[in-house]
């Protein structure tokens, strides 16, 4: 994007783009036309975020002003588990003119505009609206309470502006959960659930209020796996139980993640680092448990239903959190598949007659 629209109150801030600052780190490393980037999992990913911007391995462009880009990626992983290659979306975007290091960093129109058709059927995702809006914004809420993720724009007039990603909404409670590259918005663990109030804050000084975004949808969701024993014995040495349960056949999502954590036996879980090492050691050892699965027994409930849901919305979503289970779209697909509609992409055909079933107490659990 070569001209781009000022807004000043008293002095012009660039709107439709924004570079965040990272702390600096006197590591440096050598440009080559191409971005020499190290490919790795970053270790924090055990608690929601993927990749960590601050890591000595960036080059100092993606440390000082990349943040749009790992914010996509964070939020992608977040979505359905899938690890984009940050070497290669470096690239392209700078090549393209979508993120241009020491002069603005990320362009959001052009690289949330056209970074679907470049990566979307890889990584198994869609970029939809794209909006001026606040944390309030019911487009976003909805969006979250339906299973899909956000980029979204923090900042004010005279601050540096970021971008982070936004993967949950909390409705008992009104909070977000935010994952951060640079810990502006979800402090050193970059990752947090946070009040509307953080969210639209410009009290401290960097500034935590969310001013735009973009949402994002699944395209494409691993198989589930029949709710049949336990998941295949993972045999490989990657440290992500995303990706060691990509690499068995299943779905690594944080919501299926949360499904197969009630199973075995995880209460309340959010995807920290303890949580998630025990359910790959039991990956490892072949006795991570199916949803579904008879603790007792090893079988699979063949009768195994919802509670009966007695309220009055027309979400089947909402109803689902009502009877304590987890509305996701990731998990109304695999419920849909059990309960014999096939090919489930939320229609409201779809929804209406699992929301019939969960009245009815007749909607049966993978």
């Amino acid at each position: 994007m070569k001209n781009i629209k000022r807004i000043s109150a008293s002095a012009l801030t660039v709107l439709s783009l924004a570079a965040c600052m990272a702390a600096p780190v006197s590591e440096r490393f050598p440009m080559s036309g191409k971005y020499s980037l190290i490919m790795t999992l970053d270790a924090e990913a055990a608690g929601g975020r993927l990749y960590n911007q601050s890591a000595s391995n960036w080059s100092s462009d993606l440390r000082k002003s990349g943040c749009g880009l790992f914010s996509m990626a964070n939020a992608v992983y977040a979505l359905n588990g899938k690890k984009m290659d940050m070497n290669t979306l470096a690239s392209w975007a700078k090549s393209n003119g979508y993120w241009k290091p020491g002069n603005g960093g990320t362009y959001r129109n052009s690289l949330y505009g056209n970074i679907t058709a470049k990566y979307g059927s890889t990584y198994g995702f869609k970029v939809g609206t794209k909006k001026y809006g606040n944390i309030k914004d019911t487009t976003l809420i909805n969006h979250l309470k339906n299973g899909g993720v956000a980029v979204a724009h923090v900042g004010k007039a005279g601050v540096n502006g970021h971008f982070i990603a936004i993967t949950g909404y909390n409705s008992s409670n009104g909070t977000y959960h935010v994952i951060d590259s640079v810990n502006r918005c979800a402090g050193s663990s970059g990752d947090a659930w946070r009040s509307a109030s953080f969210l639209s804050s410009t009290s401290n000084s960097s500034s935590t209020r969310v001013d735009w975004f973009a949402l994002i949808s699944r395209t494409s969701t691993p198989q589930p796996t029949p709710s049949t024993g336990c998941f295949p014995k993972y045999t490989g040495s990657s440290g992500s139980i995303a990706e060691a349960l990509n690499a068995v056949g299943a779905d690594g999502s944080y919501a299926y993640r949360k499904t197969i954590a009630a199973a075995n036996g995880i209460s309340n879980y959010s995807g920290t680092a303890a949580q998630n090492t025990t359910m790959l050691n039991k990956l490892k050892a072949g006795t991570l448990k199916k949803p579904g699965t008879n603790s007792s027994s090893g079988n699979t409930n063949t009768k195994n239903y919802f509670p009966k849901y007695t309220g009055s919305s027309g979400s089947i979503a909402e109803a689902l959190k009502a009877v304590g289970a987890d509305g996701s779209y990731s998990y109304r697909k695999t419920i849909a598949a059990a309960n014999g509609i096939s090919n489930y992409s939320g229609t409201a055909a779809q929804n209406t007659t699992m929301l019939n079933k969960l009245k009815a107490g007749s909607l049966i659990k993978p």
